[in-house]
């Protein structure tokens, strides 16, 4: 009976030690840390990203080290995904946001689970295939190279060949050595279901069904997935839209285009300038901004002038241009970063998180 009672006792002070150090791991993380120690590998200021310290991977959030820097590599967690791959000792597992490795360390490479569908392409006996989330090997290790699924589709190299595969591992559209898919962002979105953009030769684009017959010529520089009807097209160094039946719906005059998910709202770049517009191409948001994200809770980070603001769907200043850098809004907040420092404010403008 004494030796259960040590037994649980031992347990209950190593989970306080655990307990502890997981809450230990998660401080607040001082300004003059953050710019001492870490080098952030993402662009964009996203809600939960990678960052270096010394030689040791792990992710920054909103002010906190949720995820320590104890990893020899790391991939970025995906939007709408929620486990995100992590080196240590030369193997490759899963890590979910709250830190807590889900699997055990044995692949030699990894790519984090895109939140599409719970299967994420592992590198295995110098092949790779698909695992789900429980580690079972769902498709078995025999391509050279994977992408994630996307629209029910995954891209597999398997000799120098490229061709498509559904969700129970059946080669959809044939393997072949002159056609493929482009990289692409993953997004958490119900994109056109029946036209895949592909490459011929390595240089031009066009569409193709899910038989792989040619549905919109290969006479592209670029071409990208279709969103609420449209698709964004690079033609003569310009980007555009066409419809689904390959019309020409905006004209390819733009340096960038892109969709903003979840509006009808299309974002523009001219030059150095950048805004809004619609399907019609009408601008929404005139192109007068340097940089600008797409709405979030009906607002969209801005910048001008150096400096960083909201505006709304009227094009009005909501919160004032006066940040170096900026998340989108989430929950009714922001990360914002002023004099070097961050902290959280509300859709006011109102600091409600690290203040002082």
């Amino acid at each position: 009976m004494k030796k259960q009672y040590l037994m649980l006792a031992l347990l209950f002070l190593s989970s306080c030690s655990t307990l502890k150090q997981q809450n230990d791991e998660q401080q607040i993380v001082s300004q003059e840390e953050i710019k001492r120690d870490f080098i952030f590998l993402e662009k964009r200021v996203v809600r939960i990203q990678v960052v270096k310290k010394g030689d040791k991977y792990g992710y920054f959030q909103a002010g906190k080290i949720p995820i320590p820097c104890i990893y020899d590599d790391a991939r970025p967690f995906v939007v709408g995904g929620d486990w995100a791959a992590v080196k240590k000792a030369d193997k490759w597992s899963f890590v979910d946001r709250n830190g807590q490795e889900r699997l055990p360390f044995i692949y030699e490479d990894a790519k984090s689970f895109t939140g599409l569908i719970d299967l994420a392409g592992v590198k295995k006996g110098g092949k790779w295939g698909f695992i789900d989330k429980k580690g079972q090997t769902t498709i078995p290790f025999i391509y050279d190279d994977v992408a994630p699924f996307y629209m029910g589709l995954a891209r597999v190299e398997k000799d120098g060949q490229y061709g498509y595969i559904n969700e129970q591992g059946e080669m959809v559209i044939p393997l072949t050595d002159d056609m493929n898919h482009p990289k692409h962002q993953h997004r958490k979105a119900e994109l056109h279901k029946t036209l895949y953009p592909m490459v011929k030769n390595y240089s031009l684009h066009g569409y193709c069904d899910s038989t792989g017959q040619v549905v919109i010529p290969f006479i592209y520089e670029g071409a990208y997935d279709f969103w609420d009807g449209l698709a964004v097209v690079k033609k003569d160094d310009g980007s555009g839209f066409i419809n689904s039946t390959g019309k020409e719906v905006i004209p390819p005059v733009y340096h960038f285009a892109t969709h903003c998910n979840e509006d009808k709202l299309l974002k523009v770049q001219f030059y150095n300038l950048w805004g809004f517009i619609n399907h019609q191409g009408q601008e929404v948001i005139p192109l007068t901004y340097e940089r600008l994200y797409c709405f979030r809770a009906d607002l969209a980070a801005a910048r001008k002038d150096q400096k960083w603001g909201f505006i709304n769907r009227a094009d009005q200043t909501v919160i004032p241009f006066i940040y170096d850098r900026v998340s989108d809004f989430d929950g009714g907040s922001a990360s914002v970063k002023k004099d070097g420092k961050w902290f959280s404010i509300n859709k006011k403008g109102e600091c409600i998180k690290r203040c002082e």
